[in-house]
């Protein structure tokens, strides 16, 4: 008889296989745990998120909408819930002078708040309320109990957070002065929160710009000028009037030198001629525009501007006449624009027709790349020196050369 191999397990490999089965089946228990774990914690965070989220929104449209004027730290008004405690709260100031408050709490049983006698015994779910009695609040229940709020203060406003921006000084008129915009910070809104389940935190965090109302109102002889106790970053100036008494001698000693707006830092000014048709010469715009690469607009108002208004401005690189509406202006006195260095094109407006003058050496030394005039009527002898007749370009009268004495190209359209 043939004899037969035994191929039966020992008892040895039997324990040995089973040892490898459970360490397999237990790693494949802990991979699939941990990936339900990190399933939960993220669907926890997203949870939390999309809370966040809504509150954010809500709050940012009504501040796109009515523009933020400021922030405290305000109780609500009217007759609040006694089932819901009150932890923390501010009051949103809009400017239009609307008010809507923001704040968290906890929920609870009735009488667990008492606002008169500043009890809150509150402890179920957090949740944050938007609003006011008149147009009622939003409230937004935390998604879940495991959500907590961090009890601590969630708005700021501070001063280290000023921000420089474009503003504008507008000259009205010698009785009316002020500066338009004098400084802009950023207020905060910020509520931590966190699912106790999770170890990071989520804040709830609102930002936005609102006027400095810190600045103080400084009487000068004639009228108010708003001053800040930091110099405001002025790039921008419009002036009604450019004549001799514009600009009262003890506002330009006081307010609108070198030390408080700086040199060199306007890049546009605007002459709009409200006031006086006619443009003299002020010094303040070239300290303002020194160095600056500014531009100076000429208002379709202003009909004159006078000799040497300009002269030597070496700050202003760009000339524009407005001519939205029709233009006024019907004389360039005498080196009006000598040594300015204009680059570019400039175009004369439509009103230079007969009659009208370009004096001599009016635009000499720039750096212009052509002169345009746009009226057909110009002739040659009514554009130059008011003593002569002679050739558009005589050398005579000078009044386009540019800065290394050529004649700097005309263009008459036709």
């Amino acid at each position: 008889m043939k004899r037969l191999n035994n191929k039966a397990f020992t008892v040895v490999e039997l324990i040995v296989t089973f040892a490898i089965v459970m360490t397999i089946s237990l790693g494949l228990f802990k991979i699939i745990d941990s990936y339900k774990d990190r399933q939960e914690a993220a669907l926890y965070k997203k949870e939390l998120l999309n809370y966040r989220n809504e509150i954010i929104k809500t709050v940012k449209d009504d501040i796109y909408k009515l523009g933020l004027k400021g922030i405290t730290g305000e109780m609500p008004t009217g007759t609040l819930p006694t089932n819901e405690g009150i932890r923390q709260s501010i009051k949103i100031k809009f400017k239009d002078n609307s008010e809507k408050y923001f704040y968290f709490g906890q929920s609870g049983s009735s009488g667990c708040y008492n606002r008169s006698t500043n009890t809150d015994t509150c402890s179920g779910r957090y949740f944050i309320k938007y609003g006011n009695s008149t147009q009622k609040y939003i409230k937004y229940s935390a998604p879940s109990d495991f959500i907590v709020f961090e009890d601590d203060v969630i708005y700021s406003c501070d001063a280290g957070d000023v921000v420089t921006t474009s503003r504008a000084l507008e000259i009205i008129d010698p009785s009316t002065i002020k500066i338009k915009e004098v400084a802009e910070k950023y207020c905060r809104i910020n509520v931590r929160m966190k699912n106790t389940e999770l170890k990071d935190e989520i804040v709830l965090r609102i930002s936005s710009l609102t006027y400095n109302t810190t600045s103080t109102e400084t009487p000068f002889s004639g009228g108010n000028i708003r001053k800040v106790d930091n110099k405001p970053n002025i790039t921008e100036i419009e002036l009604p009037s450019a004549t001799a008494d514009s600009i009262p001698s003890s506002l330009a000693s006081t307010y609108l030198n070198s030390t408080y707006i700086g040199v060199g830092e306007i890049k546009k000014v605007r002459i709009t001629c409200e006031s006086n048709p006619t443009i003299e010469k002020i010094d303040l715009i070239n300290q303002w525009t020194n160095n600056a690469n500014a531009t100076l607009i000429i208002g379709h108002k202003c009909t004159e501007i006078k000799d040497e208004a300009f002269k030597n401005f070496t700050g202003i690189k760009t000339l524009v006449f407005e001519e939205e509406e029709a233009p006024s202006l019907t004389k360039i006195g005498k080196s009006a624009f000598e040594g300015v260095p204009l680059k570019g094109t400039i175009t004369i407006p439509k009103s230079f027709v007969a009659n009208t003058r370009i004096n001599s050496r009016a635009f000499y030394g720039n750096y212009l790349t052509r002169i345009i005039l746009q009226s057909q009527s110009v002739k040659t002898e009514t554009v130059g020196d008011t003593t002569t007749t002679t050739a558009l370009f005589e050398a005579g009268t000078e009044w386009a050369k540019d800065h290394s004495g050529n004649n700097t190209p005309i263009v008459i359209l036709k």
